[in-house]
């Protein structure tokens, strides 16, 4: 291989490796792939999904669009904390769902504040579902009664240098959750139904001004139970992709997932 070319770009090279694109997943948003962004006069106009659905999220005015940044090498989207919004009007998820909601991400996080990665919406004030901003992880409601809280220690972990974060909303449960592959205890609330009959909202929470200070990598969102593989799959993706540190006993801690893994 060429000197510099890295274990995830080598195994890609050869044909060999693992990606979400086997899991058909209900929504995908890659920023490393540039054919997937329309840009106009350097900000980011759309954001186009490479999942089953198709359902790109774009933002119609300039002055609310993201940037073009870079994180270790590759294209990164950069949301200034403000107003920077990227939506669609079909959500990844459609009338009451009451299956899981499973999101994995990359990001960076520029403020101790916090902010939304992913709100899946039901209407303007409530139905959100999937979030991560101060100590709040998921909410059910703009009221926040629901949500689903983890120790300030824990929230610390993802901070300017990024992180792997899994996700996983179920209705009726506790949220599950994962920062570079390590459990996270998830201190209180119970997950109710969801449904995307507005939208989605990347960079934002519906119905609040939590903004998303930094950089968003890649949003991979699936809707089928759960396994541990499969997140093991995806964490070791993201990790390796984006020069992210897996905890040292994730079985893709010192290489990236292999195709017949």
């Amino acid at each position: 291989m060429p000197r510099g070319v890295s274990r995830y770009d080598e195994a890609a090279l050869q044909g060999r490796l693992w990606t979400p694109s086997a899991l058909r997943p209900a929504l995908w948003l890659d920023a490393a792939d540039l054919s997937t962004i329309t840009t106009v006069s350097g900000a980011v106009s759309e954001w186009r999904d490479k999942g089953i659905n198709g359902i790109n999220a774009s933002q119609g005015s300039a002055s609310l669009r993201p940037t073009l940044t870079t994180v270790n090498a590759r294209n990164a989207i950069l949301f200034d904390g403000a107003d920077d919004v990227l939506t669609s009007s079909t959500g990844i998820t459609t009338g009451t769902y009451t299956g899981q909601l499973n999101a994995f991400w990359v990001a960076l996080r520029n403020t101790s504040a916090g902010g939304t990665v992913l709100t899946e919406r039901t209407s303007a004030l409530v139905g959100v579902s999937q979030l991560f901003f101060n100590q709040f992880i998921s909410s059910d409601g703009a009221s926040g009664a629901s949500n689903h809280t983890i120790a300030q220690a824990d929230y610390n972990k993802l901070g300017a240098s990024g992180g792997v974060v899994a996700h996983s909303h179920s209705s009726g449960a506790r949220d599950q959750f994962w920062i570079n592959g390590e459990s996270i205890s998830v201190l209180a609330g119970t997950g109710s139904n969801i449904t995307g009959a507005s939208g989605y909202i990347i960079g934002r929470r519906e119905g609040a001004s939590q903004y998303w200070s930094g950089a968003i990598c890649e949003l991979v969102v699936t809707t089928e139970t759960l396994t541990a593989p499969t997140r093991l799959l995806i964490e070791g993706h993201l990790a390796w992709k984006w020069g992210m540190t897996l905890t040292a006993s994730h079985p893709f801690a010192n290489r990236p997932p292999l195709i017949g893994d």
